[in-house]
């Protein structure tokens, strides 16, 4: 649990918005919560990049110090986040998605979409049908059960949908775009469509990193990369690396995992690509000690006591 006692924090951001009933399927940020507390962070810390927190950390330095990051490049942040921190006088690193910029639709946005407007047991029928059709062989691997948890990740979620969740990250990639596509379908939603209206032009992260912000990968799938082959998390990194290079002018050193979490494998690949730091959505304080390839971060949900009422956005 966040105290405003720790020295050495990391707070992290998705979508920063007021809620709409077209994007029900997530969990924004709204913009005056957001501006409360970069207020809030500004007036109790130095805001600083990842790199300074950890150093800090490590040095047990006296004054306390606060990175913000921005997974996902979404155009929200650029819309409302963006002039927030420059009025502040604060910097954030913004970590981006590499496909996106392609056009693409992350599978885990596809669903934030999905969900505003089908329920979870809709989309579960729909999953079993497209298996049942197209993948029989497969019909019996992918239980999604209502009476209990599959994983103890995304406990703030009802057991259905964290199940549902769950098995699509992990479901080989053709099944994926298979039951998406007839999602998206059914429901008359176009991905290049969407990808425009969710996720920042390439215009856009170029011209918050003139102004002073930091850009970093976010990979290129939005994949995990946790149980892939070595292979795989290299090619995946690099896409990103060289989609990036052609954007931005530099790329942080701070690799953020998509759904916050990767292997040792993945750490050594990252290592070996150049990066220094990679940050998880393990929820606490920087610590002293803390693994390069593991560092913590809050959620802005967790500073709801201080600022406000949030629910977690991941």
């Amino acid at each position: 649990m966040f105290s405003p006692n720790e020295r050495y924090i990391i707070v992290n951001y998705h979508y920063v918005r007021d809620p709409d009933s077209s994007l029900s399927g997530i969990f924004p940020c709204p913009v005056d919560e957001f501006r409360r507390q970069i207020e809030f962070l500004s007036e109790r810390y130095k805001i600083v990049s990842v790199e300074e927190v950890v150093s800090a950390a490590e040095n047990e330095e006296k004054r306390s110090y606060c990175a913000l990051t921005f997974d996902d490049g979404l155009k929200d942040q650029y819309d409302n986040a963006f002039p927030i921190l420059k009025k502040y006088g604060a910097r954030g690193t913004f970590f981006i998605i590499g496909c996106v910029c392609e056009g693409a639709l992350p599978a885990a946005h596809a669903l934030h979409v999905l969900m505003s407007s089908e329920s979870v047991s809709s989309l579960v029928r729909t999953f079993q049908e497209v298996v049942a059709a197209e993948f029989p062989s497969q019909k019996d691997e992918y239980p999604i059960p209502s009476d209990h948890r599959l994983t103890s990740k995304r406990m703030h979620e009802d057991i259905l949908t964290a199940n549902f969740k769950e098995t699509l990250m992990q479901i080989p990639g053709d099944l994926q775009t298979a039951f998406l596509g007839t999602a998206l379908s059914r429901s008359q939603k176009e991905p290049k469509a969407l990808n425009q209206m969710l996720f920042m032009k390439k215009e856009e992260i170029r011209e918050i990193q003139k102004s002073g912000m930091a850009i970093g990968s976010h990979s290129y799938a939005h994949a995990p990369l946790y149980e892939k082959q070595e292979s795989e998390v290299r090619d995946d990194v690099e896409r990103a690396k060289e989609i990036l290079s052609g954007i931005c002018e530099e790329i942080s050193p701070v690799f953020s995992y998509p759904h916050g979490r990767a292997d040792e494998m993945a750490h050594k690949v990252l290592q070996e690509e150049g990066f220094r730091y990679a940050v998880t959505i393990e929820r606490r304080g920087v610590r002293k000690g803390d693994l390069p390839y593991l560092i913590p971060r809050y959620d802005a949900g967790d500073l709801q006591d201080f600022c406000g009422g949030l629910r977690s956005t991941v």
